[in-house]
């Protein structure tokens, strides 16, 4: 898990990767690649973990956060929580 804005290939190979507080610089060379045709995925550390490293966490508590976090989500976009569940 890295600290960085990475910008990985579909192979996972990693093309570009920026220092968190960069992130318009990132945002501009994916526009870039994104006008070439090249297909990528731009990963940014969530607030939590961006938290976390600057707290000095492990790379297994990061690694524990950012699956409570996919939890979380994938929790909220499951069938049973609809917008037409009256609560």
């Amino acid at each position: 898990m890295s600290k960085n804005i990475l910008i990985v290939d579909t192979n996972a190979e990693v093309l570009f990767q920026f220092p968190v507080n960069e992130i318009e610089r990132a945002y501009v060379k994916a526009l870039e690649l994104e006008d070439m045709g090249i297909e990528f995925e731009l990963n940014i550390p969530s607030l939590p973990e961006t938290l976390a490293n600057s707290l000095g966490a492990s790379d297994q508590e990061r690694l524990q956060i950012r699956a409570e976090i996919e939890e979380e989500i994938a929790g909220h976009n499951s069938p049973t929580c609809s917008s037409d569940d009256p609560q």
